[in-house]
């Protein structure tokens, strides 16, 4: 939802899980950056700001919650009662298989790293590199969608200082995703635009990511062949 701009707001009487929620999704969105209104604890004189048109990641203590009630369009996931409801006027492409079905098995595994050891007679120290490497595999997600940017990238030196450009079309047909609604909509969102503005920068914030990507084609041959 965050990826496709919509409003999300969480509810918790716990302003530290609001915090940690807030912070979570900013996270997963690595590579790209939430560019909208963020606001993790959001005061009780401010809710009208929940009317705003524009996007936006904001929480809320649920002792307000029924002031919370009569937003339309707005994508509320309750933390202590741990439902998310999304409202019927909201549309959010399902993001395509096997990534769906791989990107909650990996974030199972995040939230309980030792059940990657669970079925091994002698495990590993839990300081090993193979358990420090699973922590990067919700990553995965962006790799393999946004794997061969870098090659719809478009310099245009007409105008005083280069211009950087991403052909789209090519990128999805390079992929074979041209109809794949999900891919589209996070192409043409505000994140991926300042993703492609930062990436044409030398030693640019986004080397990280280059560099995981590479490092993961290698890796994910290797669990595909070898899944235990």
């Amino acid at each position: 939802a965050t990826l496709m701009e919509h409003e999300v707001l969480f509810l918790s009487r716990s302003y530290q899980q609001l915090t940690d929620a807030c912070r979570s999704l900013l996270a997963l969105l690595f590579p790209l950056r939430y560019s909208f209104t963020y606001v993790p604890i959001l005061p009780a004189q401010l809710l009208e700001a929940l009317s705003t048109p524009t996007p936006f990641i904001i929480g809320v203590n649920a002792a307000f919650q029924a002031e919370t009630q009569e937003l339309l369009d707005v994508i509320v996931a309750d933390l202590d009662g741990e439902t998310v409801t999304i409202p019927e006027c909201v549309h959010i492409p399902p993001l395509l298989e096997p990534l769906q079905s791989q990107m909650h098995s990996v974030l199972r595994m995040v939230l309980d790293p030792e059940l990657e050891l669970v079925d091994l007679a002698f495990p590993p120290p839990m300081t090993s590199p193979s358990s420090l490497n699973m922590q990067d595999k919700e990553l995965r997600l962006f790799h393999q969608l946004l794997q061969g940017y870098l090659w719809c990238l478009h310099v245009v030196c007409i105008h005083p200082e280069p211009v950087i450009r991403f052909h789209k079309a090519a990128f999805l047909g390079q992929c074979g995703l041209v109809e794949d609604d999900f891919l589209m909509n996070v192409l043409e969102g505000m994140a991926f635009a300042l993703f492609v503005l930062e990436c044409g920068v030398p030693y640019c914030p986004t080397d990280l990511f280059d560099e995981l990507v590479a490092h993961d084609v290698a890796q994910r041959w290797v669990d595909e062949n070898h899944p235990q």
